[in-house]
């Protein structure tokens, strides 16, 4: 009995031998680096002299006392923008952004209030929020200072390095004062100075126009989309208004000049995460620290997939697999990055349906390459959302457009049925159908058929998915004098 108790323990260990030979060997054989693996050159070029406005962008919640148009400011933010800081570990950029990291978030917003957060949904009671607009200005006078000066900025081009470590601007800040910014001109139309609030949000397009085409950093493109479309909306609410005058839509159609395609085409930031991604693998291989707890978090199931063990295995680099994990994420890219120029109504399949399964999910994951496996569960984004609203931004623009020649042109003498199947912007395609956009004259509403390509006949409630079937702004027709 008992010879046969060491012959079960012989046979296990030499198992227990041969599972960890082999899942070391296995582990061990690498593969050639992926050809069209994407570099900095793929991104759009970035100054780093004074005059370019994305230093404001980087420090405006700095505190209220910093000049952050002075030279010193940007001298520091230089420091951590060199692309020659990629070189470096985590640990070491970290240690080159504390200074930024020390002054972030140090303007304190005053008297935050409920209706910024989805503004656009408010619009029809803006006469009602005056006096909450002018005690959140006279609260916060070096927030829309800033936000000024932002507008101002002639040049604006984000130098964000693709780093997990590389530090964020305080997005919510200027979302704030973007919303308030759109509401206070609202107000000033509405108040008879019409060409002058019609004429701030315009620059306000432009600024947010300029930021987006040149956006490295993701978060970057959905501030500078969502600020367009609340703007675009803004317009449209302006002038439906019966009192509106005409030259405030010959105005409208002159400054929304045609989009080009970088202004709301997602490539760059996702070529951008493809680099910050790759990148991380690099500085996971350079640093001797732990990577889990930085980068994200492993759903703790059975023992392999447990931080603890993942951190472990990181210190043999032999468990990450860099060319493996380039792989699959420049395989993802170039997937996303079809989807991404293609208008939905030319899609084949569903976007929702692109979002590969988790490789950590797998009951084996762990034997080949499981560090790589694990950062590619806490790294992939398939951008869903944002191509969405690529999309989105180009229609409500078009839209904006339509309802602006149409008010222009709308007279006493024709139907708004005749007169939009003569405007020249109604022929402009929708990227939802591929079909002009569409207009209900009984709800005096033009629309497109939205995120889910059917047309709802203007209706704008989400469906049980949380997407809205159509994307409406509303054109009501006047019977304005020639």
């Amino acid at each position: 009995m008992k010879k046969k108790g060491v012959q079960y323990s012989l046979i296990i260990s030499l198992f227990l031998v041969a599972l960890i030979t082999t899942f070391v060997v296995v582990n061990l054989i690498r593969i050639p680096e992926p050809e069209g693996v994407y570099a900095m050159k793929d991104l759009s070029p970035a100054s780093l002299s004074s005059d370019n406005g994305y230093y404001m962008v980087m420090a405006f919640s700095y505190p209220p006392e910093v000049d952050i148009t002075a030279s010193d400011v940007s001298a520091e933010i230089r420091k951590i923008s060199d692309p020659g800081l990629l070189s470096l570990n985590a640990k070491e950029i970290r240690k080159k952004a504390k200074q930024h990291d020390d002054l972030h978030s140090k303007l304190v917003i005053r008297k935050k209030e409920a209706i910024f957060q989805k503004f656009s949904e408010h619009f029809d009671k803006i006469a009602s929020y005056r006096d909450i607009l002018s005690g959140f200005s006279n609260a916060n006078p070096v927030l829309m200072q800033r936000y000024s000066l932002l507008l101002q900025a002639g040049k604006i081009e984000d130098f964000s390095l693709p780093s997990v470590s590389y530090p964020l601007p305080d997005y919510t800040a200027i979302m704030t004062a973007a919303n308030f910014y759109t509401a206070s001109q609202i107000l000033i139309a509405l108040g008879g100075r019409w060409e002058e609030g019609v004429t701030g949000i315009l620059k306000q397009i432009a600024f947010y126009r300029t930021l987006s085409a040149n956006s490295r950093q993701p978060a970057n493109k959905i501030l500078s989309l969502e600020t367009l479309k609340n703007s675009f909306r803004a317009l449209a609410f302006i002038m439906n208004h019966e009192n509106c005058p005409r030259n405030v839509f010959a105005l409208i159609l002159t400054g929304l000049t045609p989009l080009r395609d970088p202004e709301i085409g997602l490539r760059n930031m996702i070529v951008f995460n493809f680099l910050m991604t790759v990148q991380g693998m690099d500085e996971i291989i350079r640093s001797t620290g732990p990577p889990f707890q930085e980068i994200g978090v492993i759903q703790a199931g059975f023992f392999p997939s447990t931080t603890d063990w993942l951190n472990f295995l990181a210190k043999f680099r032999i468990f990450l697999d860099r060319n493996r994990t380039t792989q699959y994420f420049l395989s993802e890219t170039n997937k996303i990055l079809q989807f991404e120029k293609t208008p939905p109504f030319l899609w084949k399949q569903d976007l929702t349906d692109l979002t590969p399964p988790e490789p950590t999910k797998r009951l084996f994951w762990w034997f080949s390459n499981p560090i790589g496996k694990a950062l590619i569960a806490v790294g992939y984004d398939n951008y869903q959302k944002q191509i969405f609203e690529k999309h989105q931004t180009k229609a409500l623009f078009d839209l904006v457009r339509i309802c602006a020649e149409f008010h222009l042109k709308c007279t006493e003498a024709r139907s708004p049925t005749d007169l939009y199947k003569g405007l020249e912007h109604f022929s402009a395609i929708d990227p939802f159908s591929g079909n002009p956009y569409l207009y209900d004259e009984k709800k005096q509403i033009l629309y497109s058929v939205g995120e889910n390509r059917i047309d709802d006949g203007g209706n704008g409630t989400p469906d049980n998915r949380g997407m809205p079937p159509d994307l409406i702004i509303s054109c009501r027709f006047f019977k304005r004098l020639k």
